[in-house]
């Protein structure tokens, strides 16, 4: 599934990523969504959960995991939040 193997770009400690609902997919671009994520990271470090070398760590992971999906959804032509790893029929590679 295209979905564990975009997740599986990083290990995260302080959150669980888990694909978006419909409603955030339907209203929200994925820089948006990817920073949601930041924003759950940095608050599991202001409550003190993690420290600060875990949020470095996570925060580098969503990085990595949001160029993964970067390129697989301009490049390689998929539907980076789905479910298969079926390539588009009019995939181009795009700079």
């Amino acid at each position: 599934m295209l979905f564990q193997q975009f997740y599986d770009a990083a290990k995260l400690t302080s959150i669980t990523v888990k694909q978006p609902d419909k409603v955030s997919l339907d209203s929200k671009q994925p820089k948006d969504i990817f920073n949601d994520y930041r924003s759950e990271a940095m608050k599991a470090y202001k409550d003190g959960k993690i420290s600060i070398n875990e949020l470095k760590n996570d925060l580098e992971g969503l990085d990595t995991m949001e160029r993964v999906f970067e390129v697989r959804s301009k490049i390689q032509g998929v539907e980076a939040w789905g479910t298969t790893n079926k390539i588009g029929p009019t995939a181009t590679a795009s700079k």
